[in-house]
C-alpha cells in the first residue's frame, strides 16, 4: 500500500467529514512531505538552521506528523523576515540573504543539501531563461523575413497602402522587445478603420500579409480588420472562416469567435471538433473581469460571446453536448471492483466554469439540448474545486441549473428532484443552490443581476419563484439531510428578504414547516443502518444546531415577508399560537413564534393595526404558566416597546414579574428593564432594587451574563451614581477568574469612576489583553487591551505580582516588545521592583546570540532604565537620603552600556532601536543633570544635549546649562505621538512640566550667583506660578503615578522664596519617568466608558399632541366605569401644532392588549382640513362597548393613546411619524363590578373612590385584603353621606361618640354587600376594635373643636395603623364625624376623602407602606337660610 493510502487510512473521521476531500488532503500531505525534505536539506547544510512554528498550530500536522504549520526560519545568527506554510520559498531565501558569507556555519557533511538545492533551481532558471531567449530569436528571426516582405511590397504602394503596412508592422511586434500596447491598440483601430471605410486600398499582397500574420504567428486580433474587410468582399468569407476556425482551434478568440457568428453558414461540420468546441465554450462561459471573485481561475476574455457556440450546436449539436460533458468532472468512483489506481481525469476549474457558462447561455436559445445537460450538471457539483475558496466555479453550474428551471419551472423542478434523490451532499447543496439562484435572477432589484439573466413578467417570474420555493421547502424534513435542511431554509429566508410579497401565499406553508421541523428537531432521527457504536455526540449537537438554525431561518423568512401584509402575517401567526393548547405545541414552538411577532412589531410597528394585532397575543403569555412562553412574550414586548409606544401593560404586571425565580424570565425582565422606558418612579425603584438584589444573589460565573444584564438595568434606573458604583464594586469582588472571552464581556462594561479602578477589574484585564498582544496583532485590538490596563490605575497595585510578570516575561518567545509593554502597565502603578523583575526574566529568555541582539537590546534598554528609576525612588526612610546618588550613578553607567550596545547594531535592527535608545538616554541624562553627575560619552552621544558642560568651572554657568538641558529634555518627553493619549504619557507629561518648574529653580540659583536679584526672582516666580498651573484635576487622587508628582507640585506652588536646590532636584529625580511603549489606539478606545445618565431630549414641538379622552360626553378623570350591556360614545379631541409639511393625514389608535371582540373602539383618522374651529383641533368619535370583565381586585386594562403623522417624501414612499402624547396618554376602562362599584351615587366622590383603589390595586396591595377594604370603605361611605344630612347630627344636636359608633355599626349590619360580617369591640393589638370586616379595620373618631383636615386628622391614623399591623394588613379606615362649629359652608363629598400614609417606626422609607383612607363626615351643619345675607369670602383662582 501506498505511503499515501496508508495515511488516507488512518485519517481519523473528524478529518475525513471535515472541509478537506481526499485531493485535497492529498496535496498537503505531498507538500508536508516536500516540508520535510527542506527541513533534512537545511540540516545537512547547517545544523544551527531550525524551522520555528509561527503564529498557531492545525490539525492537519497533528493528523499527518508531517511539519504542516506555519514557521519561519531561525538559526544563532539571523532571523527570517516571513513564515510559510511552504518551506522551500522561505529556506532558499534565507540562504541566499544570510548563509553564503556566514562563519558560523555548522554543516553535517551529507549531500544534496539546502546549497545544492539553491544552486539546482538557480541553474534550472537559468536554462529556463536561455531557452525562452532562443525562442525569442527565433521568432525574430522569422519576424525579419516577414518584415523583408513588407518592404518589398511598399515599394508599389500608395501612401494609404504603406500606412496599412506600417500598422501593421506594429500589430506584429518585436518578439525581443517588450511590446507598446497602446501603440498596438491605436494601429489595430485604423486598421479596422480602413477596412471597412477604403476596403480597396488593400491590395491582395496585403490581404495575404493579413492572413499569414494571423495562421503563421497568432495575431488573432488581426482577424477584426479582416472581418470588417470581408463585410465589403464576400469573396473572402470561406478563408476568413478557415483561418477563424484554425485560430479557434488553438486558443479562444473573441476575434476569431466574431468570424463564425458573421458567417454560420460557411462553416461545415466536417471541420468542427472538441478543440473548437471548447474554444466556443470559453468565448461564451469563461470567467471574465466584471465576475467579481478573487480565486478561481483568471479571466481570458474582456466579455462573453455566445454567438460562435450557438453556431456550432446548429451544425454538430451533439458533438457540442459530448465537448461539454467533458468539460464538466465527475466524482470519483470509489469501490472494491475498481482499483485505486483507475482515477478519471482531472478536469480543470477553468473549463468546467466555462462548460457551465455556455450551458447557461445556451438556456434561452438550445433549451432541449441544455437539459441533455442537465444530469452532467448536477453530477459537476459533487466535486470540490481545485481552490476551497473559489465560489464561483460551483455558482457557475448553479447558474446554469437555475437558468434552466427559469426557462421551463414545470419540467426542470421534477428534474431537480430526481437528480439529488440517491445524490452526495454536494450535489443536492448544488441543487439548492441552483433554485436560490433562480429566485435571485428573476428579482429586478437584485443587484448581482447579470446581462444575460432574464427580464419576466410578474405572472412569469411569480411561477419561478413558487417552483423554487415549492422545491426548497420540501427539503426542509430532512430527507436530503441536516445541513440542506438548513441550506434550504437559508434560500427560503433570502426569497423572504428579496421578494417578500412573493412569499406571502406560501407563509402558512412556510410556518407548518417551522413546526413541522420544530417537532422533527426534538425527535430522535430513524436510521434505517443501525449502529454498533455509541452515537456521536459532536454529530447529533451538529444535527440539531443544524435543525435549530433551519428553523430560524424559516421564521426569520416570515419576518421579512410580512413587511408587505403585516397584519395579515400577524393574524396567521397569533391563529396558531392560539391553537396551541389544542395542538400541544410546546415551548419549543411558542416561544420563537411570540419572537417572531416581537420582531414583526418592531419592524412594522408603525403601520397602522400591527401593533394592535398582536399584543392581545403577548398578554396572554405574559402571564402563562410556563416561564419558556412567558419570557417570550416579555422579550417581545420589548422588542416592540423598543421602537414604538406601548400600553403600561408590563408595568402593572411588574409586582408580578420581580418575584419570578425562572432564569430566563429574569433574564427577559432585565432586558426589558433596560430598553424600555419607565415614566413611574415607582416602577423605576422596583426595578432598581430587583437589579441591585440580582447583582448581590446571582450564582457566578454560571450566570455571569445575567449579571451584567442586571448592572445594565441597575445603570438605568439607580437613583443615583453613588448607588450605581456600590452595587458595580459588590459585583466585581463577586466576580471570579475568567477566560479572556468571559473576561471580555467584564471589561467592556461601561463601569463607573471607582470600579474602573479596581484591582478586580483589573485582574480581568489581565485575563482579556494576553489573546490580543500575543502572537499576531491584527488592527487595535491590543492598543485597547493595553490600554484598557493602563486606565485601571491604582487598581494595577492589586495585580499578583507574579501573574503580571509571568504574562510580561512570556511575550519574548512571540513578542519582545510585548514584554516591554506590560513593564510599562507596572511602570504605571509606579511598580518599579516589579519592572525590573519581569525585564530580568524577559531577557534571560531571549537566547544570546546574533540574532536575537535587536531583541535583547531592546529589553536591556528598557531593563537599564527600569534600575536606574528603581535606583532613584530611594528609601525615602527618615534619616537616610531620598537617593542613593552612587546606586544612580551606577545605574546610569548600565543604561549607558545598554545604549552602546543598542548602537553597534546594523541593518534594520538600527531604525527602530533609535528611538528607544534615545529615549532611554534622555531619562539617564536627566537624572544626570538633577544629580549634577557627568554624563558618559556615549550618553552624551545619545542624549544630544543643548548645553556642553563648562569648561572654566563656573557654578553659575554649570546651574544654568543643567536648567537649559532639563528644559530640552523635558519637551523631549512630551513628544510621543505613538503613546499620545495613553494613562502613562499623560502622567509623563506631568513630569516633564514639573522638570519645567525645576529648570527655573535651577537659573534662579544661577542669577543668585551671578547678584542678579531680579532675575531670580523672576525665575522662582515663574517656578511657582507655572507649578500652580499644572492641571492635577483630570487625575484621580488615588493615582499612583502622580503621587510623586503631587508632592513636589505643593513644594513649588506654595512660595516664590528660595528653597533648597538639592532638596528639590532629589524629589524631582524621583518623579516617575517610564519609556512608553504602548500605543494609543489610532481609532479611539470604546471599551469601558462610564455610564453617565443621559438627559431626556426636548422633544420636537411638531411631535407633540394633547389628547383628551370623553366618554359619553365626560372628560375622563380617572379609570372609566361603563355599563358592559351598554355600546357609549367614545371622543378624542386632539390638539396639534403646525403639520409637517410632508403629512397628510393624523391617524388616532386606540390600542390594548383586548382584543375587538373584548374593547370595541373606533380607529380614528383626519385629513387636513378636517379640523374644528380652531385649525390645529380634531375631533373625532366612535363607539364603545366592553366586553370583559375585570377580577375584583385588579385595575383595568390601559388603552394607549397613539397618534401618528402620515404622508410620503419627495420620492413618493409612505412616511410617519409618532406624536408625543400629552394629556390622555393611555386611559383605562372596565366593566361596572357590583361587587365593588355599589358606592354612593355621588359621581364624582365615586370616581375619587374608584381611583384610590385602582392606585392601591397598581401598588401591588393583596387582591383579597384590597376587595375587603373596598366593601368596607363603599359602605362606610354611603353611610357616612347618608349621616351629613341626617337631622339627628344637624346643628344644636350634641352626638356622644357612643352614639356615633352605635349608629355606623347598625347600618353596617344592615348594609347587604357586608353580609353581616362586621365586628366591634374585639380585643386587638393592646387594645378594643371600633369596627372590624374581614380583617380590615376602621377606626371612628368625633371632633368637636376645629375643622378636620388633612394636616389635623394626622393625630388620628396611629390607632388604625397599629390595629392594621397587628391583622397583618397594610389598609386601614378612620372616619371622622366633624361636629365642629361650620362658619363656612362645606363642600362636596370628595374633598371630605384623602389618603393619609403614617410614618413607621424606625424607617425613613419602608418597602411595605402602610395606609390609612380617611373619610370626614361633616355634622353641625346649620339650616340652608342661616348662610342668607352673611359675607361668605371667596378665594383667587
Amino acid at each position: 500500500m501506498s505511503a499515501r493510502c496508508e495515511t488516507l487510512v488512518s485519517l481519523p473521521d473528524r478529518t475525513k467529514r471535515g472541509a478537506l476531500d481526499e485531493d485535497e488532503f492529498a496535496h498537503y500531505y505531498e507538500l508536508g512531505r516536500e516540508n520535510l525534505r527542506i527541513i533534512e536539506l537545511a540540516t545537512n547544510h547547517c545544523q544551527n538552521i531550525r524551522f520555528v512554528e509561527f503564529s498557531g498550530r492545525g490539525l492537519l500536522e497533528d493528523v499527518t506528523g508531517l511539519p504542516l504549520n506555519m514557521r519561519r526560519v531561525e538559526c544563532p545568527v539571523a532571523i527570517g523576515n516571513t513564515g510559510s506554510m511552504r518551506l522551500d520559498g522561505i529556506a532558499l531565501e534565507f540562504y541566499a540573504e544570510q548563509c553564503p558569507c556566514c562563519l558560523q556555519r555548522n554543516p553535517t557533511g551529507r549531500l544534496p543539501n539546502l546549497e545544492t538545492e539553491y544552486h539546482m533551481r538557480q541553474e534550472a532558471a537559468a536554462a529556463s531563461r536561455a531557452e525562452a531567449a532562443e525562442r525569442a530569436r527565433r521568432l525574430g528571426v522569422a519576424r525579419a523575413a516577414r518584415l523583408e516582405r513588407r518592404r518589398s511590397l511598399r515599394a508599389s504602394a500608395d501612401p494609404a497602402a504603406s500606412g496599412i503596412l506600417d500598422d501593421l508592422d506594429v500589430v506584429d511586434a518585436d518578439p525581443q522587445e517588450d511590446p507598446n500596447h497602446d501603440q498596438q491598440r491605436k494601429a489595430r483601430q485604423r486598421l479596422i478603420a480602413v477596412a471597412g471605410r477604403a476596403h480597396d486600398r488593400f491590395t491582395p499582397g496585403i490581404v495575404d500579409e493579413l492572413f499569414d500574420a494571423v495562421s503563421s504567428v497568432g495575431v488573432v486580433e488581426l482577424l477584426e480588420p479582416l472581418r470588417h474587410l470581408t463585410a465589403k468582399r464576400p469573396a473572402l468569407a470561406d478563408r476568413l472562416v478557415t483561418t477563424a476556425v484554425a485560430a479557434l482551434k488553438k486558443r479562444a478568440s473573441v476575434e476569431a469567435g466574431r468570424c463564425l457568428s458573421d458567417h454560420p453558414t460557411r462553416l461545415s461540420a466536417d471541420v468542427v471538433d472538441e478543440a473548437l468546441v471548447r474554444s466556443a465554450a470559453v468565448l461564451a462561459g469563461s470567467k471574465t473581469p466584471d465576475e467579481h471573485h478573487f480565486s478561481g481561475p483568471s479571466p481570458v476574455v474582456a466579455a462573453n460571446d455566445p454567438g460562435p457556440i450557438r453556431v456550432l450546436v446548429d451544425v454538430t449539436p451533439d458533438l457540442v453536448i459530448t465537448t461539454l460533458a467533458g468539460m464538466l468532472p465527475h466524482p470519483e468512483v470509489k469501490g472494491l471492483i475498481l482499483p485505486s489506481t483507475v482515477r478519471r481525469r482531472r478536469v480543470p476549474d477553468f473549463d468546467r466554469r466555462a462548460a457551465a457558462g455556455t450551458i447557461e447561455h445556451l438556456v434561452s436559445t438550445h433549451l432541449e439540448l441544455a437539459v441533455r445537460l442537465l444530469p452532467d450538471l448536477a453530477i459537476s457539483l459533487g466535486v470540490a474545486p481545485d481552490d476551497r475558496y473559489d465560489t464561483g466555479t460551483l455558482g457557475s453550474a448553479e447558474r446554469a441549473l437555475a437558468r434552466m428551471l427559469i426557462e421551463d419551472p414545470d419540467r426542470v423542478a421534477p428534474m431537480f428532484e430526481q437528480a439529488g434523490r440517491n445524490a452526495s451532499e454536494e450535489i443536492r447543496k448544488g441543487l439548492v443552490g441552483a433554485a436560490r439562484h433562480a429566485a435571485g435572477m428573476v428579482d429586478p432589484d437584485n443587484r448581482f443581476r447579470r446581462p444575460q439573466d432574464p427580464n419576466l413578467e410578474e405572472s412569469a417570474a411569480r411561477q419561478v419563484i413558487d417552483a423554487a420555493f415549492a422545491f426548497l421547502i420540501a427539503r426542509t424534513d430532512e430527507s436530503w439531510g441536516s445541513k440542506l435542511t438548513f441550506e434550504a431554509a437559508e434560500a427560503i429566508e433570502g426569497i423572504g428578504r428579496r421578494l417578500g410579497e412573493a412569499l406571502q401565499p406560501h407563509i402558512d406553508t412556510t410556518l407548518g414547516a417551522f413546526i413541522a421541523l420544530t417537532r422533527h428537531r426534538l425527535e430522535t432521527p430513524q436510521r434505517t443502518l443501525v449502529a454498533t457504536g455509541p452515537e456521536d455526540p459532536l454529530e447529533a449537537f451538529g444535527r440539531r444546531h443544524s435543525l435549530y438554525q433551519a428553523s430560524r431561518r424559516l421564521l426569520a423568512a416570515v419576518e421579512e415577508a410580512a413587511e408587505t401584509d403585516p397584519i395579515s402575517v400577524c393574524g396567521t401567526i397569533c391563529v396558531l399560537i392560539t391553537s396551541e393548547r389544542d395542538n400541544n405545541f410546546g415551548v419549543e414552538v411558542i416561544s420563537p413564534l411570540l419572537e417572531t411577532l416581537g420582531n414583526i412589531g418592531r419592524r412594522c410597528g408603525d403601520q397602522p393595526g400591527v401593533i394592535q394585532a398582536i399584543l392581545p397575543t403577548l398578554r396572554t403569555y405574559l402571564v402563562d404558566a410556563e416561564p419558556g412562553p412567558r419570557a417570550a412574550a416579555i422579550e417581545a414586548w420589548t422588542e416592540i416597546g423598543s421602537s414604538n409606544s406601548m400600553p403600561s401593560t408590563l408595568s402593572d404586571l411588574l409586582p408580578a414579574l420581580v418575584d419570578d425565580s425562572y432564569l430566563r424570565v429574569i433574564g427577559a425582565v432585565l432586558a426589558a428593564a433596560s430598553r424600555l422606558t419607565w415614566p413611574k418612579d415607582e416602577d423605576r425603584k422596583r426595578l432598581a432594587l430587583y437589579a441591585f438584589s440580582l447583582v448581590a444573589g446571582l450564582e457566578l460565573p454560571d450566570h455571569l451574563e445575567l449579571l451584567l444584564t442586571a448592572l445594565a438595568a441597575l445603570r438605568r434606573h439607580a437613583p443615583n451614581l453613588d448607588v450605581l458604583a456600590k452595587a458595580e464594586k459588590q459585583a466585581l469582588k463577586r466576580i471570579p477568574a475568567l477566560e479572556w472571552h468571559l473576561a471580555s464581556d467584564v471589561v467592556e462594561q461601561p463601569w463607573q469612576p471607582d470600579a474602573r479602578v479596581a484591582p478586580e477589574l483589573a485582574r480581568h484585564w489581565l485575563s482579556y489583553a494576553p489573546h490580543y498582544t500575543y502572537g499576531l496583532r491584527q488592527g487595535d485590538a491590543a492598543e485597547e487591551a493595553l490600554n484598557g490596563l493602563l486606565d485601571c490605575g491604582v487598581g494595577l497595585l492589586g495585580l499578583p505580582t507574579s501573574d503580571i510578570i509571568d504574562v510580561g516575561a512570556r511575550h519574548v518567545t512571540e513578542s519582545h516588545y510585548g514584554a516591554a509593554e506590560y513593564a510599562e502597565v507596572l511602570a504605571r502603578a509606579e511598580r518599579r521592583t516589579d519592572v525590573v523583575q519581569l525585564l530580568k526574566d524577559a531577557l534571560a529568555r531571549i537566547p544570546d546570540n546574533q540574532a536575537r541582539a535587536s531583541e535583547r537590546a531592546l529589553i536591556s534598554l528598557a531593563l537599564a532604565t527600569a534600575q536606574l528609576h528603581l535606583a532613584l525612588a530611594g528609601s525615602g526612610a527618615e534619616g537616610t537620603p531620598a537617593v542613593n546618588v552612587t546606586a544612580a550613578q551606577t545605574a546610569v553607567a548600565d543604561v549607558t552600556e545598554a545604549v552602546k550596545f543598542s548602537r553597534a547594531l546594523i541593518g534594520d535592527d538600527k531604525k527602530w532601536l533609535q528611538r528607544l535608545e534615545r529615549a532611554a538616554a534622555i531619562r539617564a541624562a536627566i537624572a544626570c543633570d538633577l544629580l549634577h553627575l557627568p554624563y558618559p560619552p556615549a550618553l552624551a552621544a545619545a542624549a544630544h544635549p543643548p548645553a556642553p558642560a563648562a569648561i572654566d568651572g563656573d557654578p553659575a554657568e554649570d546651574l544654568a546649562r543643567r536648567a537649559r538641558n532639563l528644559r530640552h529634555y523635558a519637551k523631549a518627553l512630551r513628544k510621543a505621538r505613538r503613546s499620545d493619549g495613553t494613562a502613562t504619557f499623560r502622567g509623563l507629561n506631568v513630569t516633564s512640566r514639573l522638570l519645567d518648574c525645576v529648570a527655573h529653580l535651577l537659573d534662579a540659583e544661577a542669577a543668585d550667583l551671578k547678584a542678579d536679584i531680579a532675575q531670580a526672582g523672576a525665575h522662582r516666580a515663574a517656578a511657582q506660578r507655572r507649578a500652580a498651573a499644572i492641571d492635577l484635576s483630570g487625575f484621580r487622587l488615588d493615582d499612583p503615578l502622580l503621587v510623586r508628582a503631587r508632592t513636589l507640585q505643593t513644594v513649588l506652588a506654595a512660595t516664590s522664596e528660595p528653597l533648597d536646590i538639592t532638596d528639590v532636584t532629589l524629589e524631582a529625580a524621583r518623579l516617575p519617568m517610564p519609556l512608553l511603549f504602548i500605543r494609543s489606539a489610532e481609532h479611539g478606545r470604546r471599551r469601558g466608558r462610564p455610564w453617565r445618565t443621559q438627559p431626556d431630549a426636548e422633544p420636537d414641538s411638531q411631535n407633540v399632541a394633547v389628547a383628551l379622552v370623553s366618554i359619553d360626553d365626560r372628560l375622563l378623570t380617572g379609570p372609566a366605569i361603563v355599563d358592559p350591556a351598554l355600546t357609549h360614545s367614545i371622543t378624542l379631541q386632539v390638539q396639534t401644532d403646525p403639520w409637517p409639511a410632508w403629512a397628510t393625514r393624523l391617524d388616532a389608535e386606540l390600542i390594548s392588549t383586548l382584543n375587538d371582540q373584548e374593547l370595541e373602539r373606533p380607529a380614528l383618522s383626519w385629513q387636513k382640513h378636517q379640523h374644528a374651529a380652531d385649525k390645529h383641533t380634531f375631533e373625532g368619535s366612535g363607539s364603545l362597548h366592553v366586553r370583559y370583565a375585570v377580577p375584583t381586585g385588579q385595575h383595568a386594562p390601559p388603552v394607549l393613546v397613539r397618534l401618528t403623522w402620515r404622508g410620503t417624501d419627495s420620492n413618493g414612499k409612505p412616511m410617519s411619524q409618532d406624536l408625543d402624547v400629552a394629556g390622555h396618554r393611555e386611559i383605562r376602562v372596565r366593566p361596572f363590578d357590583a361587587a365593588r362599584d355599589a358606592t354612593t351615587q355621588y359621581e364624582v366622590f365615586d370616581e375619587h373612590l374608584l381611583a384610590i383603589y385602582e392606585n392601591l390595586a397598581a401598588a401591588g396591595y393583596p387582591n383579597n385584603q384590597l376587595a375587603a377594604f373596598a366593601r368596607l370603605l363603599n359602605a362606610i361611605s354611603r353611610i357616612g353621606l347618608a349621616m351629613t344630612w341626617n337631622k339627628k347630627y344637624r346643628r344644636g344636636q350634641y352626638v356622644r361618640e357612643r352614639d356615633f359608633h352605635d349608629d355606623l355599626h347598625s347600618a353596617l349590619l344592615a348594609d347587604p354587600t357586608l353580609e353581616g360580617r362586621v365586628e366591634r369591640g374585639t380585643p386587638l393589638a393592646l387594645g378594643f376594635l371600633d369596627t372590624r370586616h374581614d380583617g380590615i379595620t376602621a377606626e371612628l373618631k368625633v371632633a368637636r373643636d376645629q375643622p378636620v383636615t388633612p394636616e389635623t386628622a394626622t393625630k388620628y391614623i396611629g390607632q388604625p395603623t397599629q390595629y392594621a399591623a397587628a391583622d397583618g394588613t397594610k389598609l386601614s379606615i378612620l372616619v371622622i364625624l366633624d361636629m365642629s362649629p361650620k362658619t363656612l359652608p362645606i363642600g362636596t363629598p370628595e374633598n371630605y376623602l384623602f389618603v393619609l400614609n403614617p410614618q413607621q417606626h424606625g424607617m425613613t422609607e419602608p418597602h411595605s407602606p402602610s395606609v390609612v383612607v380617611t373619610l370626614v363626615i361633616n355634622g353641625n351643619l346649620p339650616v340652608p337660610s342661616s348662610w342668607s345675607r352673611r359675607r361668605i369670602p371667596t378665594r383667587e383662582t
